[in-house]
């Protein structure tokens, strides 16, 4: 809520962006599934930065998927990186993507401005 009592709602829908991140990086499903997070984490949060901002966020985990980065400005553009892009762990045990397991326990670092 903001000092005016208005509410400010972001929607994202980014079924074509995870997509094709997928297909340009050829990207296997835990993968698809750990970038597209990151990719759509960046870019809500790049959304609310001021005018010709950047933020970058950067996962380095112990796992096998290795780091996973993602920048997006305030005008909606992203990109990102996963450093293993065939990393697909076995399913979870309730058959869902093993996503935490691909990253494995990390550090997340936001940059804005240039800064950590």
């Amino acid at each position: 809520l903001s000092e005016g009592a208005e509410v400010s709602v972001l929607v994202v829908d980014g079924t074509r962006l995870v997509a094709e991140a997928q297909r340009r990086h050829g990207l296997a499903p835990t993968a698809t599934a750990a970038l597209g997070r990151t990719l759509l984490g960046a870019l809500l949060m790049g959304a609310y930065r001021k005018e010709d901002e950047q933020v970058q966020i950067t996962f380095r985990g112990d796992g096998p998927a290795g780091s996973i980065l993602a920048m997006a400005d305030t005008r909606g553009n992203v990109k990102g990186k996963v450093d293993n892009p065939a990393v697909d762990p076995p399913l979870r045990e309730d058959g869902k993507l093993n996503v935490g397991g691909a990253v494995g326990k990390e550090t997340m670092k936001e940059r804005d401005g240039g800064t950590e």
